[in-house]
């Protein structure tokens, strides 16, 4: 995705003495904790409505930037929980990023969610048999077998 940031945009917003030490100097626990923090992006994205932006080309809005905040707000809650730790103060505005938008409550800019594909959001299809996307009835059909 387009918001996924590297181990060195991490570094670079944490220090990179604190991404190293609290992943214990090994690599492969970064780019874990950055897959996950990632993934759990694009679930806070998804649950809330709106579609995850694939492309970093043009960002004039700042979505890119702030999901990546975002990104970088889960991964800070995973680098210093794997250790049992409190985060710093100073990086609760990623956390905060993060919050808001698994709660549902960041708004986006440049980004309209839909409340059909969003956590308790309906999208209902024709009944029609004739229509592509339609779907029969099944339960009215049952209701005379039984």
């Amino acid at each position: 995705m387009a918001y996924h940031i590297s181990q060195t945009e991490l570094e670079t917003a944490l220090g990179s003495n604190a991404v190293s030490g609290l992943a214990d100097a090994d690599t492969d626990t970064i780019d874990d904790l950055i897959e996950y923090g990632s993934a759990l992006v694009d679930s806070a994205l998804l649950n809330a409505g709106y579609t995850p932006p694939e492309t970093t080309k043009a960002d004039p809005s700042g979505a890119v930037k702030l999901l990546k905040m975002a990104t970088v707000g889960a991964v800070v809650g995973l680098l210093w929980g794997r250790k049992g730790l409190k985060a710093p103060e100073g990086l609760n505005v990623f956390g905060a990023t993060f919050n808001e938008l698994y709660s549902g409550n960041l708004k986006i800019p440049g980004m309209d969610p839909s409340a059909a594909d969003g956590v308790g959001g309906v999208d209902f299809s024709s009944s029609s048999t004739t229509d592509p996307d339609g779907r029969p009835q099944v339960f009215g059909v049952l209701r005379k077998v039984y």
